[in-house]
């Protein structure tokens, strides 16, 4: 499988400047907004407070008499409000504006005057005081009634003198010489008129936006009157020049935070793909043992969590599939050996089978021709039924191997004499080991055991042994059969019909050695093994079919037997166990 190779940091680059132009964008915008629409809003949020609470303020005083009450409240909203409000009394042109006694900073001024206006006055007094006439006075300075012209009665005002005009009384005073008209011709709005003049009033108003509410009250001696208040909105927008101003900062400080942010962000989030990424790559290369060992409870934390759980699943099945095909390997190099071992044995059974054919074929032909008399007859006769015995024996080993092989052979299970049964097979035996020159020695005790067996096949396992003993025994050698009792766990070895809950049970060990040249050790593990034949090449003389030792060892499985065949000193030894039944049992 071919991986593309990404180059180192390419994620990360793409997080980082992803996370930082997006931030910086947004930040832009805000202040870029904020600059074009923040003076604008602020300025109608200002506007729309003035006008509510101006019009909540007159809507309180309007139908109450005048007193010091009512002239605190206009010092009160001109306090939070950063305006000064009035009480004008208009007849025709000429216009006197009430502020009430508080005192206003004065700063001296010029004004100029362009065409003809209205004659305003300010008056520093309450409407009902009687003050000193044609005096001038600066807001600085307090007005104090004269006791002795207290009980006049013409009307007398103290008049500010103009080149002492405070800024707010100077913006009263323009906004009433040259909006008054325009103002009180303007429709009202629940009962006053509010209007912003974003050009400002005045020749010297330096273009300062002024918000302005006139309300009318009552009219008193003839003359009109008017609750009037102004207020300058240029707070607003020297916050906003000063926002301005402020935002380069900000801005270069931000876009340093920024960055520095949207560098930790990415490594924060680049990092932990490199990493799976990383272990992905060892992965694939098949190692399983890599683990990303991340301790984190978020979705990466549960990815990480997925792929070292994906490699401890692809390491145990990757280990199961290599068991497998470890076994698999076995499996083939067995079934190699087995169909080898078959083919020889069609070859062997085809060449024992050849021989006594031919034999029964030839003194057959010759009884048939009466070739020979008496004597000869008999032992053409006795030829055939030989070779036919030693056939029809290799036909039934076939047929009870392939019953052992396919598990559905079973035994007839009895109390079986087993001295009686040695016996029995050492003398149908003794004959060949006559014939081959060598001893047999049998040394077992004199009492007779009863072993748990079946009569036709024990007999078949003492045969296959001692003939196997037999056929590798040469002149001058011996074969000794001994048998010994042992005793074993039923736990431990299973024994097949144990079912009395006794913890151990007494066995016979059996012993059949041979005297000669031992087995090649490479031979050794496939003795059991069906169709195996030793290498028929070597010095131990002539062997058998190879299936004698594969029946004796699925009988002795279904005894629950232990068996054993290996070299010992002077020769081979087979050794295996049999189940005892004591003797009130038998």
């Amino acid at each position: 499988m071919r991986i593309r190779k990404w180059g180192y940091g390419r994620l990360t680059a793409k997080v980082y400047w992803t996370t930082a132009i997006g931030f910086l964008a947004f930040v832009t915008l805000f202040m870029v907004l904020q600059l074009l629409f923040f003076q604008p809003y602020s300025i109608k949020v200002r506007s729309s407070e003035l006008e509510d609470d101006f019009r909540s303020m007159y809507e309180g005083i309007r139908d109450r008499p005048l007193d010091e009450q009512w002239m605190g409240e206009l010092v009160d909203f001109d306090v939070a409000h950063y305006s000064l409000t009035g009480v004008v009394h208009k007849q025709g042109m000429l216009v006197d504006v009430y502020l009430g006694t508080r005192e206003l900073k004065a700063y001296p001024m010029r004004k100029a005057r362009i065409g003809e206006q209205m004659k305003v006055q300010l008056v520093m007094a309450n409407p009902w005081q009687k003050v000193i006439p044609a005096v001038p006075v600066t807001p600085s300075m307090p007005v104090h009634p004269d006791e002795e012209t207290s009980n006049k009665t013409a009307p007398i005002r103290t008049v500010a003198a103009v080149s002492w005009y405070s800024l707010d009384a100077m913006r009263l005073n323009d906004l009433l010489e040259e909006k008054l008209t325009d103002m009180l011709l303007s429709p009202m709005s629940q009962g006053i008129t509010a209007q912003l003049f974003n050009e400002g009033i005045g020749v010297d108003s330096k273009k300062e936006r002024v918000w302005a509410a006139i309300a009318p009250l009552a009219p008193e001696n003839g003359q009109e009157r008017y609750l009037v208040t102004v207020s300058t909105l240029e707070p607003v927008s020297d916050a906003a020049s000063l926002l301005g101003g402020f935002y380069r900062y900000f801005y270069i400080a931000a876009v340093i935070m920024l960055l520095g942010f949207a560098f930790l962000f990415s490594r924060m989030i680049s990092n932990p793909l490199v990493k799976l990424n990383h272990a992905a790559k060892r992965l694939a290369k098949l190692d399983f043992s890599v683990r990303t060992d991340m301790k984190r409870e978020d979705e990466i934390g549960e990815l990480a969590q997925t792929f070292d759980y994906l490699a401890t699943e692809l390491r145990d099945t990757m280990g199961e599939l290599q068991e497998a095909n470890d076994q698999l390997q076995l499996d083939i190099e067995k079934e190699k050996q087995l169909e080898q071992m078959r083919k020889r044995f069609v070859a062997n059974v085809s060449h024992e089978l050849k021989t006594p054919i031919s034999l029964i074929q030839g003194y057959a032909e010759a009884l048939r021709d009466n070739v020979g008399q008496g004597a000869k007859r008999d032992k053409y006769a006795s030829v055939i039924i030989h070779e036919s015995e030693r056939m029809s024996r290799l036909v039934h080993d076939l047929l009870d191997l392939s019953q052992l092989e396919s598990g559905k052979f079973r035994l007839q299970w009895s109390a079986v004499p087993l001295r009686e049964h040695m016996m029995f097979v050492l003398g149908t035996l003794e004959p060949m080991a006559n014939d081959r020159g060598f001893q047999m020695e049998w040394l077992c005790a004199e009492d007779e055991l009863f072993v748990r067996s079946d009569p036709q096949r024990l007999q078949q396992i003492l045969t296959n042994v001692l003939t196997n003993a037999i056929r590798y025994t040469g002149e001058g050698d011996r074969i000794q059969v001994t048998v010994r009792p042992v005793s074993r766990s039923v736990e431990e070895h299973g024994m097949q019909g144990a079912s009395d809950g006794v913890s151990t049970v007494s066995w016979v060990q059996i012993s059949i050695f041979n005297s000669g040249l031992p087995i090649a050790e490479e031979h050794l593990p496939y003795i059991w093994d069906a169709f195996y034949r030793p290498d028929e090449s070597g010095s131990r003389g002539h062997t058998g079919n190879g299936i004698g030792l594969s029946i004796v060892k699925h009988l002795l499985d279904m005894h629950g037997s232990r068996y054993s065949i290996g070299n010992v000193e002077g020769g081979v030894e087979v050794t295996f166990m049999l189940p005892v039944i004591p003797q009130s049992e038998a």
